[in-house]
């Protein structure tokens, strides 16, 4: 979640979010560093976003699977059905007769 794109710009959760730079003395000199106040949210948002996403991306997993293994097995009717979808719509490019009230689905 925290990046740096440059020696004096930081970005934080999204490119909406600034981390603001900060005037600060390092070897008797002004120099400007990230606010280490917005350093530490930042970086506990994304320990407390790493935890959640992953039962989420677990739910989500389980679901794709379930979902693909319902489609796989009917993967044969759904090619055969837009295969003949694109025969009949080939037959009346072509200028043949298809039965007026034929509907696929």
């Amino acid at each position: 979640m925290f990046n740096k794109k440059s020696s004096e710009q930081y970005t934080g959760i999204s490119p909406i979010v600034t981390i603001e730079a900060i005037e600060t003395l390092k070897y008797n000199q002004v120099v400007k560093e990230p606010n280490p106040f917005h350093i530490a949210i930042f970086k506990e948002l994304d320990r407390i976003t790493q935890s959640a996403e992953k039962p989420i991306a677990q739910a989500i997993s389980k679901y794709i699977k379930i979902n693909a293994r319902i489609l796989l097995g009917i993967r044969a009717d759904i090619v055969f059905l837009l295969g003949t979808e694109k025969l009949i719509t080939n037959m009346k490019k072509s200028g043949m007769r298809v039965l007026k009230n034929f509907h696929l689905l």
